[in-house]
């Protein structure tokens, strides 16, 4: 059978993300012997026009769409894959089926959104050559795992199968994108997730029962994306890569026989992240950690569901950066309990351990079947029978409003930690005032940015230009001039590049003879 696979993802920040679950499904298929195409929306000009040529050049007899999100931190997404689906339906016949992580959170209320018939929630790879078998021998979707279909125009659900052996899975069909253009890849060492947090999905979307991929299947998953495709630069994808640790051990272990040329980060919880577990990933090829720290308050992390303690937070800082690491906290403000005193605790905390780099979000998005829905119906933020699908927001009843004040006055005065409102989604529609025109780059900047991004780790390259272009021209244009110069660019790299790793950035500079001016 014909498969057209068609990733939906167009965004593009804090960095390019090449579509790891369609490329898993695109090798199940493949494996099955179905011939499959792909179309990665991501750095599409034009998206109508490619969907048309796709779908007039390959005739596809079946359709699947993946969802990565419903919603950026400034965009509800769900209207433009709407519009994905009306094209669909008006230039090709063939059933479209839509699946993804986005999709599973709340299938049965985004595949009525869409106007689609067809649906896959959870895990894609089965559930897709199950689909397929079932469109090529005529008979309902009823069989399939995990699938939503419409009858009569009401929807209908099957229950989801959860792959029990993961290293037996196909190989991601990498050979379907253009995998050297993304600015990270994906790799998975397990699914599941075994922790209470009050907020999250993984849960529901993965289980609860950890399922572990063998080490040395990752690593040499790993390191054939390097040896075939030249590529160095890996985001794990697991839910938190240290749970459980022995596990985790182990995969460090296989990285690092498999020799130079691999950098990669990955989400960690804190509880665990010992000195000898950074030396571990150091020693692996890790170049930065993101610690899952939510709060630096106790009270706060235990009305998120957190296991471990605000010492637990510093000593993971304080060893990731012993070991070289670069390190980012994800705080989430206005849990249920934070108040004014545990909002303190934290920002006294993060001024204490100085980490590397902090991205906070002020508010909660609150999922349904995530334990934070029922303290939200419990405290009236929302009705019983609400939808969800439009995104609703959870401040502590003890701050309300006044939490996104003081978040704000704190990180005004750290501009290198980024700190956001979950509510920003609903006004990323809203009018914007026009901006004045901004500094233009002259060549010898350009030269100057290339040559220095060169000397930052594979890994962080390409948040590191971006924040160093932004940061140049914001200097330019408060120099008063028209275009960007190495001296901006100079200046940008010192100030965006966090304090341990300043040194070590000068000396590059210096390397460069760019001290000078």
């Amino acid at each position: 059978m014909r498969i057209l696979l068609i990733s939906l993802n167009r965004e593009t920040e804090p960095f390019t993300a090449a579509p790891l679950g369609l490329a898993l499904v695109a090798g199940a298929l493949e494996r099955a012997g179905h011939e499959v195409r792909a179309l990665d929306l991501l750095f599409s000009g034009r998206p109508e026009d490619e969907i048309r040529e796709a779908v007039k050049l390959h005739r596809p007899e079946m359709v699947g769409l993946s969802l990565r999100n419903i919603e950026s931190s400034t965009e509800f997404l769900l209207p433009a894959y709407r519009d994905v689906a009306a094209l669909l339906k008006e230039v090709c016949a063939a059933p479209v089926v839509v699946g993804g992580p986005g999709f599973s959170i709340m299938p049965e209320q985004v595949l009525d959104y869409l106007g689609l018939d067809f649906g896959i929630a959870g895990e894609g790879e089965q559930a897709a050559v199950e689909f397929a078998r079932a469109v090529a021998d005529g008979t309902g979707p009823a069989a399939v795992s995990g699938v939503c279909y419409r009858t009569d125009g009401v929807i209908s659900s099957t229950p989801k199968n959860n792959i029990e052996d993961l290293s037996a899975n196909p190989a991601p069909a990498w050979g379907h994108f253009p995998v050297k253009e993304y600015d990270m890849v994906g790799v998975q060492s397990k699914r599941g997730c075994s922790f209470s947090c009050v907020y999250c999905t993984y849960p529901s979307l993965e289980g609860r029962r950890m399922r572990l991929i063998d080490p040395v299947a990752v690593a040499d998953g790993i390191a054939s994306l390097r040896d075939t495709h030249g590529i160095g630069s890996f985001y794990f994808v697991d839910n938190v890569f240290n749970n459980p640790k022995p596990h985790a051990e182990e995969v460090c272990r296989e990285l690092a026989a498999r020799g130079p040329g691999l950098e990669w980060a990955a989400l960690v919880t804190p509880a665990g992240l010992d000195a000898g577990f950074a030396r571990s990933m150091r020693d692996a090829g890790c170049a930065s950690v993101e610690i899952g720290a939510d709060s630096l308050s106790a009270r706060a992390l235990s009305g998120l569901g957190k296991p471990f303690s605000p010492e637990n937070v510093a000593d993971a800082v304080r060893n990731c950066r012993d070991a070289g690491l670069m390190s980012m906290l994800f705080l989430i403000l206005g849990g249920p309990g934070e108040d004014e005193d545990t909002l303190q605790e934290t920002f006294e905390a993060l001024d204490r351990i100085s980490p590397d780099k902090v991205f906070a979000v002020a508010g909660i998005r609150i999922y349904p079947g995530a334990p934070l829905a029922k303290t939200a119906v419990e405290e009236g933020v929302i009705g019983r029978d609400d939808n969800l699908l439009m995104p609703r927001f959870y401040v502590s009843e003890k701050l309300g409003e006044r939490l996104y004040d003081l978040a704000g006055g704190y990180f005004r005065k750290h501009p290198e930690w980024i700190c956001y409102e979950a509510r920003g989604v609903m006004s990323g529609g809203a009018a914007k005032p026009a901006a004045s025109a901004a500094p233009g780059w002259g060549r010898d900047a350009q030269d100057c940015l290339d040559l220095v991004i060169s000397e930052v780790p594979r890994l962080i390259r390409p948040m590191a230009k971006k924040a160093a272009v932004r940061k140049a021209g914001l200097l330019a244009a408060e120099r008063g001039l028209a275009l960007v110069t190495p001296a901006e660019v100079r200046d940008a790299f010192i100030s965006e590049t966090p304090g341990p790793f300043r040194a070590s950035m000068k000396n590059s500079l210096a390397k460069f003879g760019l001290l000078d001016g």
